[in-house]
């Protein structure tokens, strides 16, 4: 596990308090009631990944933080960004982004309603 992890935990969980884990999620239900970090004994904490590992997107560390947490949790799988052509982010059972899949449809139209026109005047 890597140092920048534990920093990041210090940093941004909001149940590290006073070198210890208070062991509460966001709904109070107590879920570590040894007080100690679960990240610190290198184990998988659900707190961390729900609640503190998104924050690393405003930061961009995203990437390597959810690379040393998948080291921890072997369940955790970091999901790739499926991205269009243009760049745009995909939505999901999708091939193109809105903007693109419309410049498709009429690039298609046109080229059909191309070919028709080349057939008629043979």
């Amino acid at each position: 596990m890597g140092n920048s992890l534990t920093v990041f935990v210090k940093d941004h969980c909001a149940c590290w308090k006073d070198k210890m884990c208070l062991g509460v999620d966001v709904w109070n239900k107590a879920f570590n009631n040894s007080r100690l970090c679960w990240i610190f004994e290198k184990k998988a904490c659900p707190y961390f990944q729900r609640c503190v590992l998104p924050i690393a997107h405003q930061k961009g560390t995203y990437t390597k933080l959810a690379r040393l947490y998948s080291l921890l949790d072997q369940s955790f799988a970091k999901t790739e960004v499926r991205r269009c052509g243009c760049g745009a982010e995909l939505q999901r059972r999708r091939r193109l982004c809105d903007k693109c899949a419309r410049r498709h449809r009429q690039d298609t139209y046109r080229n059909i309603r191309h070919k028709l026109n080349q057939k008629v005047k043979r």
